[in-house]
């Protein structure tokens, strides 16, 4: 980052605004690499991280392992201490059992070899209670007690990490917290102090999984908020390009080099979710853009299975050796090698030309699936971009089908560096309307970090009954959280006015999990009953049935407050005519072969240029594919639209090569995992 940052020539008076959007913390958690976790809970309790949940993610698959909790079975702690469900004080927290706590802690530091001072980085402590989040007196004088003796020792409270009911998901997202919060914290120091090395007079701030903005110095206090930083931009990016070609319905889909992430604008919008699972089991409850992540990415490994079919991923080669054609040392062929061998990636201009590939390795590793499967290294590379377009194809579905959205209704916007690749390709298997390319789309997720709007949400767990329920309360219970949330806008830096958005989440009585309602002025302003009247009819609308006469909970309010500011302007093309092609070659298409290829910069494609298919468009950050039968549109803003040319009748194939057996038998493959899932 800081190479990029010196190399871009701009002077660091003329930034006004520096935002990062990291996955340090998500890699940490991934890779197991975060810091070592004391977890203090109530006694008798402090085994609830590792006893989890009773549901198993495949009911008859007896090689299914746990995944691990976070946190070892010595390191769980209990302390003599108790509050009930409506707050009130059973066992008190004495001054003897926070020093017999605090002296506990210290002599497992010693054991860690991290001393008794807590100075070092590699531990650190997870504080959950029960109901904490309904009184955090015990919480909050046991964590100054441990700050106090540990002043270089991360003390992460659940009240302050996630003050929500259930308390295994406010263990788990207390423990992830406290896990990457060293990590996360080293980071941001040492980026801060490079920045004021260089004169940067700009705030740091870091971008929220929802979509929104912090300052630095708030981050490691709320690490949970900020745990798929780096994928949020992505999303945010996608939805800056929808709008500015009007497309209200549109999916993003962002493929890297190891995995591919797939969001969804509808109505012109995105939407948060209040929490994700990172496994089965393992909840980070805080708000995130929705949406859904798979293991497909221009380094996923291609490889025969035990059945003889083609499988690609989750595996990946990652950066380091990274696929074969990048020359440093792999040999297991990838997605990016199977492109390569196709001619849809130049190994000439990747990174414009600052990274040479090796093409002769590429075959080299693409023929070690060709060879067992009785493939060309050529159908062999074919058959692995149809796989992985297959599994993507699926997350698309996903995201549309499961809430209740027709796939065909939507546009593809396609970024990352492999997106644009695949994307054309991917928005016809699905079926979807064209697929929109915005200018720089290794870039987008960076941009849409720098377009983020600044936003904060706050919720708070509740216990409103439908029998009792008093509008009033709830209106005040909103405006302590809208308190809260406009406190925290002002002090992120927005000076205008927010938008404020509320929401409630509700269920039947005896349901153990519930619905987001919209809670607007209006139903503010009338009375329970219709606050009542309409989750049953939100109830009905998602589930075909509603029962009036039965209770309705609301067990958590939530607020959004939003602060907007003016999109940037990017810069349009001028019109022209369609440039001579910088050069030609062949690159393989399913059911044409080899197909000589004009091949175009996209610095020299101008607004209003339509082009028939095939086409490469070769960029910088990535390449643009355009395949046969497919329509090329330059629009003003920059973005390429690819569409199926109007007219174009795909000839029927008329008895089925091995390769395209063997992409069959994959789909239904696919297909099948679906259903046992």
């Amino acid at each position: 980052m800081l190479d990029a940052l010196d190399g871009s020539g701009i002077a660091p008076e003329a930034v006004r605004h520096f935002v990062l959007g990291t996955t340090i913390a998500t890699n940490a958690r991934l890779q197991g690499s975060g810091a070592r976790v004391i977890y203090l809970a109530t006694a008798g309790f402090e085994d609830i991280p590792l006893i989890g949940s009773i549901s198993r993610p495949h009911a008859y698959d007896l090689s299914w392992r746990r995944p691990e909790p976070g946190v070892a079975r010595r390191d769980c702690l209990g302390v003599r201490e108790r509050i009930d469900y409506h707050g009130h004080v059973i066992t008190a927290l004495e001054d003897a059992e926070i020093a017999r706590v605090v002296d506990e802690v210290s002599a497992v530091l010693g054991e860690s070899g991290n001393g008794a001072n807590g100075t070092g980085a590699s531990c650190s402590i997870a504080v959950n209670f029960l109901f904490s989040y309904r009184n955090p007196a015990h919480e909050a004088s046991l964590g100054a007690a441990l700050r106090e003796r540990f002043p270089g020792l991360p003390v992460s409270l659940s009240h302050e990490v996630a003050p929500i009911w259930r308390e295994y998901h406010r263990a788990t997202t207390t423990i992830l917290a406290a896990s990457v919060r060293p990590i996360l914290q080293s980071f941001i120091t040492d980026l801060e102090r490079e920045l004021e090395a260089r004169s940067l007079s700009a705030r740091l701030a870091i971008m929220k999984s929802n979509g929104g903005q912090m300052l630095s110095e708030r981050a490691p206090d709320r690490t949970a908020e900020i745990f798929l930083s780096g994928l949020a931009g992505g999303v945010i990016g996608g939805h800056y390009f929808a709008a500015a070609e009007g497309a209200e319905n549109a999916v993003t889909f962002d493929m890297g080099g190891t995995s591919c992430d797939v969001g969804m604008i509808e109505g012109g919008d995105y939407r948060s979710v209040p929490q994700i699972d990172l496994d089965w089991g393992i909840h980070v409850v805080a708000p995130h853009i929705d949406f859904t992540t798979i293991g497909a990415g221009g380094g996923s490994i291609a490889y025969v299975g035990q059945d003889g079919l083609l499988k690609v991923g989750p595996q990946s080669a990652g950066a380091e050796p990274g696929p074969a054609c990048y020359g440093k040392g792999g040999t297991e062929p990838t997605v990016t090698d199977a492109n390569v061998v196709l001619g849809r990636i130049d190994p000439d201009y990747f990174l414009g030309g600052r990274m040479p590939l090796d093409s002769t390795a590429a075959r080299a590793a693409v023929s070690t699936v060709a060879e067992p499967l009785g493939l060309t290294v050529e159908e062999a590379a074919l058959t692995i971009v149809e796989t992985v377009n297959d599994n993507m194809a699926t997350a698309v579905r996903r995201v549309t089908i499961e809430r209740g959205l027709d796939y065909r209704d939507f546009d593809l916007i396609a970024f990352g560096g492999a997106g644009p690749v695949h994307g054309a390709e991917l928005a016809r298997a699905v079926g979807m309307r064209r697929t929109l390319v915005p200018p720089y789309p290794g870039l987008c997720s960076a941009f849409g970090t720098v377009v983020a709007d600044v936003r904060v949400e706050k919720s708070r767990t509740v216990a409103f009954r439908s029998e009792t329920m008093v509008l009033g309360d709830i209106a005040e219970a909103y405006r302590s959280l809208e308190e809260q949330a406009v406190r925290e806008l002002l002090e992120e830096g927005f000076e205008g006015e927010p938008v404020i958005t509320r929401s409630a989440s509700a269920r039947y009585r005896l349901q153990s999990h519930e619905i987001e309602l919209p809670v607007t002025p209006r139903v503010l302003a009338g009375t329970a009953v219709e606050l009542v009247e309409t989750f049953h009819a939100e109830h009905e609308r998602r589930f075909d049935f509603k029962t009036p006469g039965h209770p309705v909970e609301i067990v958590r309010l939530s607020v959004l407050a939003l602060g907007t500011s003016a999109p940037p302007r990017l810069p349009g093309l001028e019109p022209g005519e369609t440039p001579e092609p910088a050069t030609r070659r062949a690159v393989w298409f399913r059911g044409a072969g080899a197909v000589e290829t004009p091949v175009y910069r996209r610095d020299t494609l101008c607004a209003g240029v339509t082009m028939e298919g095939p086409a490469v468009i070769l960029e910088e950050d990535s390449t643009v594919i355009v395949a046969p039968d497919d329509r090329l549109i330059v629009h003003g803003s920059g973005v390429l639209e690819i569409a199926p040319a109007r007219g174009a009748r795909r000839a029927q194939r008329r008895g089925k090569s091995a390769a395209e057996d063997m992409v069959t038998l994959n789909v239904i493959r696919n297909r099948l995992d679906a259903i046992c899932e």
